[in-house]
């Protein structure tokens, strides 16, 4: 940066904010700073946004808590039903196997009544 004579006196009256902007501009110091300033405001952005992931992970945290909770309930119940499937199907199959039983000796029994009827008819 060239600054011409009659420059020169207006910065030296001028504020020190504006001093230290053209003194800055000149020495190629204002981009550096601008940059520096670019990168501090990325990394407040970037701060703000691992706080947020914290808070976001602790919500988690917290919600997997009850619904740990609610997994072991759901697997018990699991566990429960499928216990009582099992022992329906048992009490099925006996109750099956009685009521067949049933049938078999009262089809036996009608046949001895029918055939004593037979017998008795035929003497007559």
């Amino acid at each position: 940066m060239i600054i011409g004579q009659g420059q020169l006196d207006s910065i030296l009256n001028s504020s020190s904010d504006n001093r230290r902007a053209v003194i800055e501009e000149a020495a190629g110091v204002l981009k550096h700073r601008r940059r520096k300033e670019r990168a501090e405001r990325r990394l407040a952005a970037t701060q703000e946004n691992i706080e947020r992931l914290g808070d976001l992970v602790r919500e988690v945290r917290r919600q997997m808590r009850p619904l740990e909770r609610q997994a072991v309930s759901a697997r018990s119940y699991s566990d429960v039903d499928a216990d009582l499937r099992a022992a329906r199907r048992a009490l099925f199959s006996r109750d099956y196997t009685d009521s067949s039983d049933d049938v078999r000796r009262s089809r036996t029994n009608w046949s001895v009544r029918v055939r004593a009827n037979e017998n008795c008819a035929s003497n007559s």
